[in-house]
């Protein structure tokens, strides 16, 4: 379902890097809980349905289901015949939503006053975190239907991607000013919690309940817990337990919990790849399974699980942070009680207070989620209706077996599609109006097979999709797609370059950022070591890892700027009939008049936009000067003192990454990490890293004039492309 209402687990905790850091953060937790500093309430095992009271334009107003996302339809509010309309035939969701919105829609004259005092009533922003559980949950088995209220969020505010707006199917959405995190880069949580008043809440669940009862439904609200008296919670018994973990055939390590996440780190968003070419999260429940049962009789050594050795490490770092969380979690869930009973009944146990966010320990529900109800019948959703809508007049049901089978026979192989071609079909856009006849067949097999995936990433069933990715995906060849194209030298890339940038993934679908080949007189420090295209690759990439539509990539053959990007939207580059392209430049001092020539260098088909129109202005330092790469390396010369400079151009918290790239880093005495268990061969001690002392390398006075030179590499590339393509006045 959607994501408005997720909660974190500890594991989620930006604070948390080593495995240490997690023991004491849940010990932390269990002492705040037991002193009545923070709170716990019952985390029920349902369907998040989070809702909230929007008003038509006619001044009606009426309960909407909100996933969350930026979809017009979600922003505005999903109802009933939404629901039905926006997912297949058979599938859940839509009567769950009708019931819940029915339910809450009939009661709200009688809840205007509490819908106020909660600041839902002309807030749409404001949402109820809602449950829903009917008969057999996910993974639970509760003897009634129940509607649980966690409490009361608020979306943060989140713009939508400029293509998706242009194509109609998404806006930006209002809500609360989106956090920073440590970092100091947009934090991605959906919503937060807000404070609300409980007993606003458990009057308008009382005077809702008669309705609800007519549905067969119960309604809760906050539902607190408590430690039980009668049960012993021992967390360093749990730490004791003896794990093995298998790294290569007959290599087997054994450790306590305690021993392994003395060793282990926080593999935050690290993906490694299965054998079978799958790239999963290092923190996952795949790669959790893999860990745990590698020294069992039914699972496999690491070293052939995945398809390189190196990921070894960050598997046992994700293997044991989930499996930590797991026994740790399941010890304090079974020490917990409320009105609702033991929380071994339960999800889990949704805490308040220790962060900016609900935190939530599931104990061995992490496990039993992989074997959900969802997932014991396979016959169930296999048996779901897929509906392709084909052209005005024509569409095509099938079963998603049939679908499936179909594509067997056709020997397809599945090849996802972008984001929002795989949307629009679901939507119902016909998809003569999204691909040309060709290509139709393997689009409806991508987009059944899509959609399976999307029902396995939810653990509703398990299908083996294999993803082809050694073919041309569809999204590279088939969708017209605006494309801006920004090259340059970037020896070293600072927030000028990253304005300009960002500026361009408002005008486009994707930013491609070209890195030069270095000239052969170079860019150097002060200290005389040459600025690498892999050091700028490398800067780049720490600089825009929040801007998930802008690739870099470095050019291996063009040291001019400008010839690589000919290169690239020439006959020889990437891009496809249809697509539109947009040349990087400045407004200063005309700098986009270095490309009047461009459009003889242009792929036919390919659709060039005026360069004039698309220069963006620049980006100025503090001082009003101009940023600077040359300046950039003259602060780097005495990186030590000059931090604050440094930060100046690329953000304090990139610093660190910048100085690293370039081997300026601070001495530091040692670090502790999981190269305990990093490969086959590892030792399982701590390994110790030193760094010898950097010498600072003194500012240089700044010039009034830059002496220039004249890199010959530069000019046989500009003589190729006279000799080649002539000159246009």
């Amino acid at each position: 379902m959607g994501t408005p209402g997720h909660m974190a687990h500890p594991f989620d905790v930006d604070d948390i890097e080593t495995g240490e850091d997690l023991v004491d953060y849940i010990n932390n937790a269990v002492s705040q809980l037991a002193a009545g500093e923070i709170a716990g309430s019952v985390k029920w095992d349902g369907i998040n349905t989070s809702f909230k009271l929007v008003t038509d334009q006619d001044g009606k107003k009426d309960f909407r289901m909100d996933r969350g996302t930026n979809h017009i339809e979600s922003v505005v509010g999903i109802d009933a015949a939404a629901a039905y309309k926006k997912w297949p035939s058979g599938h859940g969701m839509p009567p769950a939503i009708e019931k819940l919105l029915t339910i809450f829609n009939k009661a709200l004259p009688s809840i205007e006053s509490e819908l106020k005092t909660l600041g839902l009533w002309d807030d749409p922003t404001k949402y109820f975190n809602t449950e829903y559980i009917e008969g057999t949950s996910n993974v639970q088995e509760y003897g009634a239907n129940i509607l649980a209220i966690h409490g009361i969020n608020q979306f943060y505010e989140k713009r939508a991607q400029p293509h998706a707006i242009r194509k109609g199917t998404s806006m930006d959405r209002p809500g609360a000013p989106r956090p920073l995190d440590s970092d100091g880069k947009p934090i991605k949580a959906g919503g937060i919690e807000i404070p609300y008043s409980h007993t606003a809440l458990e009057n308008l669940i009382r005077k809702v309940q008669p309705h609800a009862e007519q549905y067969g439904f119960q309604i809760f609200g906050d539902v607190p817990v408590e430690f039980d008296e009668e049960v012993e919670l021992d967390l360093e018994k749990i730490l004791e337990i003896p794990i093995e973990i298998q790294i290569e055939p007959g290599n087997v390590k054994r450790a306590s919990l305690r021993e392994w996440l003395h060793m282990v780190k926080h593999p935050k968003d690290k993906r490694i790849t299965r054998s079978d070419g799958k790239s999963v999260g290092a923190l996952s429940k795949d790669i959790y399974m893999a860990v745990l049962r590698s020294a069992t009789e039914e699972g496999v050594a690491l070293s052939e699980y995945l398809q390189d050795p190196n990921d070894i490490n960050d598997a046992i770092n994700g293997g044991i942070f989930y499996h930590a969380t797991r026994l740790l979690g399941q010890a304090v869930k079974e020490a917990l009680t409320s009105q609702a009973g033991t929380l071994g009944r339960h999800e889990g146990v949704v805490l308040r207070g220790l962060e900016d966010f609900l935190v939530k320990f599931t104990g061995d529900f992490i496990v039993q989620g992989l074997e959900s109800t969802h997932g014991n019948h396979v016959s169930e959703n296999l048996s779901r209706d897929f509906t392709v809508v084909i052209s005005k007049n024509r569409e095509i049901t099938k079963s998603i077996k049939d679908w499936l089978t179909e594509a067997s026979e056709a020997d397809h192989k599945f090849q996802r599609l972008p984001e929002m071609v795989y949307k629009d079909i679901l939507a119902g856009t016909p998809i003569v109006d999204i691909v040309v006849q060709e290509n139709a067949e393997r689009t409806i097999y991508n987009a059944v097979m899509g959609y399976v995936n999307g029902l396995q990433e939810e653990d509703e069933f398990e299908i083996d999709i294999v993803d082809d990715e050694q073919d041309d995906p569809v999204v590279d060849s088939d969708y017209p797609k605006t494309i801006a194209v920004v090259p340059g030298a970037y020896k070293p890339p600072h927030k000028g370059h990253l304005d300009m940038v960002r500026k361009y993934t408002e005008m486009a679908d994707e930013v491609i950022v070209i890195i030069s080949k270095p000239t052969k007189q170079g860019r150097y420090l002060p200290d005389g070591r040459e600025i690498t295209s892999a050091d700028s690759l490398k800067i780049w990439n720490a600089l825009i890892s929040d801007m998930p539509n802008v690739k870099v990539e470095a050019s291996k053959d063009h040291a001019s700027p400008i010839t690589a990007a000919y290169d690239f939207i020439g006959d020889k580059g990437p891009l496809n009939t249809g697509d539109t392209v947009i040349l990087g430049a400045s407004t200063k001092d005309d700098d986009w008049k270095r490309w009047l020539s461009a459009e003889q260098y242009v792929k036919d088909g390919v659709n060039l936009l005026n360069p004039e129109q698309t220069a963006v202005s620049p980006t100025m330092r503090p001082s009003g000067e101009p940023y600077s790469s040359t300046e950039f390396r003259n602060a780097l010369g005495g990186a030590l003192e000059n931090r604050a400079e440094i930060a100046d151009f690329v953000g304090e918290e990139n610093v660190d990454v910048v100085l690293d790239a370039l081997g300026l880093s601070a001495p530091i005495e040692e670090t502790s990490g999981a190269g305990a268990v990093a490969g086959p061969a590892a030792p399982l001690g701590p390994t110790l890293v030193r760094r010898g002392p950097l010498t600072p390398t003194p500012k240089k006075k700044k010039k009034t004039k830059q002496k220039e030179y004249i890199d010959l590499s530069l000019i046989d590339e500009v003589m190729k492309l006279i000799i080649e393509r002539g000159i246009t006045q």
